[in-house]
C-alpha cells in the first residue's frame, strides 16, 4: 500500500506552530510563584492537541470538529499563563496561535470562510451597505472571491459577481 503522504505534510505545517509552543514552554522562566502543576497540565495537553492534530482522522469528522485543536490549545495557554504568574508572565501572545492556524488552514482548503452563518450575514452586510447608498467594494471583491473558491470549477456559479445574487433594490 503506498503512503498517503498526509502525515509529513500536516507535521510540516503544524512545526512553526509547534515550535512556537515548545519555545514558550522553555522561555517561562520558573520562580517561587510556578504552579508546577497547572504548568504540566499545560504541557500535557499542547502535547494531546499536536498528537492529536497529525494522528486523528479530521477529514471524516465535521468541519465544526476542526477547529477542537484550535479551541483545545487555548485551554493550554490559559493553564501556562496562570502556571506562571498570570498577566505578567509573557505568554499571552500564544492565545494567537489557534487564529493564524485557522487563518492559514482552515476548515474548507485553507480558506476559513465558510460555515452557515458567515457568508449570508457578509452578503446582508453588503445588502445593508447598498440600501444606505453607500459602495463597499472591498465587501463585494471578498464575496466574489469566496464564492469562486467555494464553487466547483466550471460552474457558472464560480464566476458570479456579488450583484448577481445580490439585488440592488429594496421592496
Amino acid at each position: 500500500m503506498k503512503p498517503s503522504g498526509r502525515i509529513p505534510c500536516l507535521a510540516r505545517r503544524l512545526a512553526p506552530f509547534a515550535g512556537a509552543a515548545a519555545l514558550a514552554f522553555l522561555l517561562v522562566i520558573p520562580g517561587s510563584d510556578m504552579r508546577w502543576g497547572e504548568y504540566g497540565a499545560a504541557a500535557v495537553v499542547t502535547a494531546a492537541v499536536l498528537t492529536g492534530a497529525v494522528a486523528l482522522p479530521w477529514r471524516n469528522w465535521s468541519s465544526w470538529m476542526r477547529v477542537a485543536p484550535a479551541l483545545l490549545f487555548l485551554v493550554a495557554v490559559f493553564l501556562l499563563r496562570d502556571a506562571a504568574g498570570g498577566a505578567t508572565a509573557g505568554v499571552s501572545i500564544l492565545a494567537m496561535l489557534p487564529v493564524f492556524w485557522l487563518a492559514m488552514h482552515g476548515t474548507r482548503g485553507g480558506v476559513p470562510y465558510g460555515g452557515a452563518c458567515l457568508p449570508k450575514d457578509t452578503v446582508a452586510f453588503l445588502q445593508f451597505a447598498r440600501e444606505l447608498g453607500m459602495e463597499h467594494q472591498l465587501l463585494e471583491a471578498t464575496i466574489s472571491v469566496n464564492r469562486r473558491l467555494a464553487a466547483p470549477t466550471g460552474t457558472a456559479k464560480s464566476n458570479a459577481s456579488p450583484n448577481a445574487i445580490i439585488p440592488t433594490h429594496t421592496q
